[in-house]
């Protein structure tokens, strides 16, 4: 049953993901370091341990803190807190004869049942259990970042420690306070028949505390690992699937530590499981009012000028088969959006910048062919310039553009047709003779009857330069 479910909620994920990763591009590259979650999760619980594990549940709250973040960066670490509430179950099809040690079926205990001598016991007992769990722990928990800034997708592993307070109960008595006839049940039935007899046998109520019990619940330190599969489905929430497993270094969770044939000890401590679906918020600290004055001043301390790093696209050129594609830069040495000048094509760009991160992010309609972005970042100090060329190209085929119509000049011979001679208008800076303070200058230009980045040179103090953008029109 766990594992349909766990199944289930699988396939709803990845079509989640998919219809999401489709629908939106780069929204979630904006995270701030430093950021809290709080989650809630519930699902299935079960154990791997001596007696047969039927379906059990959990649920639970996360807290976690982030400590490592680099934007563009392959890893995220978080420490995160963990209350977890188990209820796990268990009932063997096939009868045990090791109760010689186990203190709630052989009648040392008094209060007990006796399967193993008195008037009408049968020397073995089929096996049950009921088990509680309470857990408080603390996670380690590495994240894939840079598959959540490309994707969506959040992958993340984890280890921790926890402390867990335990109860396990048994149903070996019925309502009038008797042991139950085992005897009667035919043994060489199939597992489902012996099965529905014990349940039609038995009342329900596990009001035998299990061997190791007898004192009342337990306290244990037990280690833990899981894996975690999930989706940011906007920038402050997601949502995904986990499994966990808690070892319990030792042998007594179910109540049963003695091998069914006989009175030896098993081999193999116990564990448990824990499937889930879980829901998170990402909440994000705010700046301080000393920070916000700050950042209205925009005066940095460091005494440098801005320094510009385009973490995407990496490439230059880079070629898109999509219309919407995103863009993500890192600019150091500057606070505050009204000193970033982002442009597509030589027009303003809609952007996002965070200043605790340096980070810029927009997502960019493109047009078809070639597209100049351009990102300045200036402060009282200098300046900084740059520049990616994105060709977009439709997935349906690849881009044939339009040709330069030109205006053909009158010849005597009209099937030799001539075309009109280039014009450069610069526009920037708009004076012949421009002064400046800084040491990085924008130069543009329009340029007509020109068709390539090759048939134009541009040379600086006589040094001809090729790292310059060419659209069409727009140098």
């Amino acid at each position: 049953m766990t594992k349909r479910l766990l199944h289930t909620l699988t396939i709803l994920l990845v079509v989640l993901m998919s219809s999401e990763i489709q629908a939106q591009n780069n929204r979630f590259e904006s995270t701030p370091r430093g950021y809290w979650t709080l989650g809630i999760n519930a699902g299935g619980a079960w154990q791997k341990s001596d007696i047969c594990a039927t379906p059990g549940w959990g649920a639970g709250l996360t807290l976690g803190k982030n400590i490592w973040h680099r934007p563009g960066g392959l890893l995220d670490f978080d420490l995160r807190g963990r209350y977890l509430h188990t209820r796990t179950f268990g009932r063997d099809h096939f009868a045990s004869y090791g109760l010689a040690g186990n203190t709630a079926l052989n009648g040392s205990r008094g209060d007990g049942p006796n399967y193993l001598s008195g008037t009408n016991s049968p020397g073995f007992a089929y096996l049950n259990h009921a088990t509680k769990i309470n857990e408080l722990s603390l996670e380690g928990v590495f994240t894939a970042n840079r598959l959540r800034e490309r994707t969506g997708v959040i992958l993340s592993a984890y280890g921790g420690i926890g402390v867990d307070l335990h109860t396990t109960s048994t149903d070996q008595l019925d309502f009038t306070g008797a042991i139950y006839d085992y005897a009667s049940i035919d043994s060489t039935n199939t597992k489902r028949s012996i099965i529905t007899d014990l349940a039609f046998m038995r009342d329900g109520e596990y009001e035998t505390l299990a061997d190791a019990y007898a004192d009342g619940a337990q306290v244990s330190i037990m280690p833990a690992a899981g894996l975690e599969l999930g989706y940011q489905v906007t920038p402050h929430f997601s949502v995904g699937i986990g499994h966990k497993v808690t070892w319990t270094l030792d042998d007594i969770l179910d109540g049963q530590s003695y091998n069914s044939y006989d009175n030896s000890r098993s081999s193999t401590n116990d564990r448990y499981h824990y499937t889930n679906l879980h829901l998170r918020w990402q909440i994000y600290g705010h700046t301080s009012r000393e920070e916000d004055m700050h950042t209205v001043d925009n005066t940095p301390s460091n005494g440098v000028k801005p320094e510009i790093t385009i973490m995407r696209p990496q490439d230059n050129p880079y070629t898109s088969d999509k219309r919407t594609t995103g863009f993500m830069a890192i600019i150091q040495h500057i606070k505050g959006k009204k000193n970033v000048r982002f442009t597509l094509n030589g027009q303003p760009a809609k952007f996002d910048f965070y200043d605790d991160s340096g980070k810029l992010v927009s997502a960019l309609t493109l047009q078809q062919g070639t597209n100049v972005v351009e990102v300045t970042a200036s402060n009282v100090y200098g300046s900084d310039v740059k520049g990616k060329t994105i060709i977009y190209q439709p997935a349906a085929g690849p881009y044939n553009p339009t040709p330069v119509v030109t205006d053909p000049i009158p010849s005597t011979n009209p099937s030799t047709p001539v075309t009109k001679a280039p014009k450069v208008n610069i526009t920037r800076p708009s004076a012949s003779t421009s002064n400046t303070s800084v040491s990085n200058a924008q130069i543009k230009a329009t340029i007509r009857n020109v068709s390539s980045h090759e048939q134009i040179t541009f040379t600086v103090n006589g040094n001809q330069l090729s790292n310059f953008n060419f659209n069409g029109t727009t140098f």
